[in-house]
């Protein structure tokens, strides 16, 4: 594998249980602290978390009280090490007066000197898996951070060429009723994208593991590091094309127009059909 100094693997999940519960954050949490070396042993309100804890679990619910009203939940995470880095918070809003979370967001982040053979992706793969499952999310992704970059820039060359605004990474986070951003290393899918999908969702990628909520985490390759300096649009990628050919135009591609909201990807409203805890 090919390293580079100071990148990391960034993971996010989105979640579309609204508000933030005590049930969802304490599923969560327990996943952290189920982490092994890998968990959190710092939290807080500041980036990165500064004050020690021993438990995950007992330090974010009382913090998250306040997050069911006004966006000051935001929570980071990272061990002594800053190798482990990561914060739960509440994405979009509701529109004045309510402000009320319509999203909330995990961020999942290793450094990529801890991916030193195989079994570090396998680590870092399960406990992404486990944190998709906790969090009932509809859609996560994980990649190494070039790979994410270059991603960005793939997708600004596109609104360039098609004559469209610029737009910045946060807003095209807005988009996940329209269209997926890009085909990562790992590629979660909520039970709204697997209900009628079949077995062919097998074939898709490297490997695929369905999760208990109904999901499903495909990885697209074995490990993070296939960066092609070379690649100046997003199907450069042979890896990709699975996925493209089995999701249709669900993720953004540089010769493809987007959709009505709901029409290539599911809707907010289709996710939460399917939340079934508190």
């Amino acid at each position: 594998m090919q390293m580079f100094e100071d990148e990391f693997i960034g993971g996010t999940i989105y979640s579309a249980v609204a508000p933030v519960t005590s049930a969802w954050l304490s599923r969560v949490a327990a996943v952290l602290d189920g982490a092994g070396q890998w968990r959190p042993t710092r939290g807080g309100g500041r980036d990165p978390g500064r004050t020690k804890v021993s438990s995950t679990t007992a330090a974010i619910v009382p913090w998250f009280e306040s997050w069911k009203t006004k966006r000051d939940g935001m929570w980071f995470f990272g061990d002594e090490a800053n190798d482990i880095t990561g914060r739960i918070d509440a994405f979009a809003l509701e529109s004045a007066p309510a402000h009320r979370p319509v999203l909330q967001q995990i961020e999942f982040n290793a450094q990529e000197s801890l991916f030193s053979d195989q079994d570090a992706c396998e680590r870092y793969a399960t406990i992404f898996a486990a944190l998709c499952d906790a969090a009932d999310a509809f859609v996560g992704w994980a990649a190494h951070t070039p790979m994410l970059r270059q991603s960005v820039q793939h997708l600004l060359r596109r609104r360039e060429l098609r004559g469209g605004p610029p737009m910045s990474v946060a807003a095209g986070a807005h988009q996940l009723e329209y269209v997926l951003p890009d085909v990562r290393w790992l590629n979660y899918f909520g039970p709204a994208f697997i209900e009628g999908a079949g077995d062919g969702l097998n074939d898709v990628g490297f490997r695929c593991e369905r999760t208990t909520n109904g999901g499903a985490l495909v990885w697209a390759t074995p490990n993070p590091f296939v960066l092609e300096h070379n690649a100046t649009q997003f199907e450069d990628y042979a890896w990709k094309r699975s996925f493209y050919e089995f999701f249709d135009a669900a993720f953004v591609r540089s010769d493809a127009d987007g959709g009505a909201l709901g029409e290539h990807v599911p809707s907010l409203v289709q996710h939460r059909r399917h939340l079934t805890r508190p």
